[in-house]
């Protein structure tokens, strides 16, 4: 009997510790399981919130670095936007200066030779308005180098009424070089590029016609009021500068002469063709005379 009551007793002190046990367990497993789900959740939007930060950091450095590209381009317009131009990539930021209306533009252009010493050379645009009305010849004949000694002019060309491109070679000058000079006129503007070409000894030096290439990409580039007209290039040849007719202007004064020589050999075969004899008339029909009976009736 005791050992009957003895072990009820143990089961009734037993059984509630063991579920009060299982109860806290279960919470404590459920508590851990929902720690890991929130620590994975943690996790993940940390994870996610890591490359949303790269994205930021990438976009703020490349908002960084176009503002950064946008100070150190010059900028492409002078005069407000009536004079555009577009600068070769090697040329160096353009030093700039203003005096009343006037607006200068000085260009520093490294030259890549063989010998250990820097060589370098320069470019300058000018641009103001023409409040007093000069023609492109009074213009572009007050501009060019005759104030040097023995300058030579190896090329001049007009483009039309607006625009003039003259090669100068000074002699005398030491060591002796050439000058290239772009004038314009138009719109109640005038423009004025300029750019030195230093004397090369050396043949196999290359800087002579990257220059060359760059300087006509400067002047097909300079506009006024968004026109230009550039018929003749500089070229560089065994020493020596000059102008010689571009491409474009070839076929386009290629295509003038055929379609001349099209009209006039038309012309010529009109005129040679046989004229075509004129229809002769058609005979008109003689009417038959009337008949007595009829005039008396008439009258």
């Amino acid at each position: 009997m005791l050992h009957t009551r003895c072990s009820r007793r143990y089961l009734q002190v037993i059984i509630p510790l063991l579920s009060f046990l299982f109860i806290t367990t279960s919470a404590l497993a459920q508590d851990e399981g929902s720690k890991k789900k929130e620590d994975q959740s943690e996790t993940g939007g940390k994870n996610k919130e890591k490359p949303e930060r790269k994205k930021k950091k990438e976009a703020s450095k490349k908002s960084v670095s176009t503002t950064e590209e946008k100070e150190k381009k010059p900028q492409l317009q002078i005069l407000g936007s009536k004079v555009a131009y577009s600068m070769p990539q090697r040329w160096t930021k353009p030093q700039v200066s203003t005096r009343n209306k006037l607006e200068a533009l000085q260009f520093t252009i490294p030259l890549s030779t063989d010998s250990a010493a820097s060589h370098m050379t320069s470019a300058i645009v000018v641009t103001e308005p023409n409040a007093d009305k000069l023609s492109l010849a009074d213009f572009s004949n007050g501009k060019l180098p005759h104030k040097y000694p023995a300058s030579t002019v190896v090329a001049d060309q007009l483009d039309g009424d607006s625009w003039r491109t003259v090669v100068s070679y000074v002699n005398e000058a030491t060591p002796p070089y050439t000058v290239v000079d772009r004038f314009g006129v138009a719109a109640g503007v005038r423009v004025h590029f300029r750019v030195l070409l230093p004397k090369e000894e050396d043949a196999k030096s290359t800087w002579p016609q990257t220059l060359s290439q760059e300087s006509n990409a400067f002047i097909d580039a300079l506009r006024i009021e968004g026109k230009n007209k550039v018929a003749f290039h500089l070229f560089y040849d065994k020493g020596n500068w000059s102008l010689r007719e571009g491409k474009s202007s070839k076929k386009s004064i290629n295509k003038n002469a055929t379609a001349e020589s099209e009209k006039t050999k038309k012309a010529e075969i009109k005129k040679a063709a046989p004229k075509k004899a004129a229809p002769k008339p058609t005979p008109k029909k003689k009417e038959a005379p009337a008949s007595d009976s009829a005039e008396g009736h008439e009258l």
